[in-house]
């Protein structure tokens, strides 16, 4: 069954994300990590990465146009160093400096 709230987009580009936030009981790095997008929606994004991430983990996305955060709620082994992932829009950003700045490792 199709969860999905609304029609998605895809557009397979390569962008760059920076974990933000994570789950408490598991360190991650803010090291940023290269990605492909797969598609986009009003919502959220789906991305492939070499890591996996979890439910509740933000993240940073930045392409060359916008930059945004992201919440991921999926996560679906592909293979050797690849992961399915999907996650919705938190927020949503002009191209800024402020997509480097220093991140607070909050645990919401």
């Amino acid at each position: 069954m199709d969860e999905r709230r609304g029609g998605r987009v895809r557009i397979r580009t390569r962008a760059l994300l920076i974990p933000e936030g994570g789950v408490p009981a598991i360190h991650r790095s803010t090291t940023p990590l290269g990605i492909y997008t797969c598609d986009f929606s009003k919502q959220g994004i789906g991305f492939l990465a070499s890591e996996q991430f979890y439910p509740t983990e933000t993240v940073r996305l930045l392409l060359p146009t916008f930059w945004m955060r992201l919440e991921v709620v999926r996560c679906r082994y592909l293979g050797k160093t690849c992961y399915d992932n999907g996650s919705t829009l938190l927020e949503r950003h002009e191209p800024s400096v402020a997509a480097f700045e220093p991140l607070e490792r909050c645990h919401h």
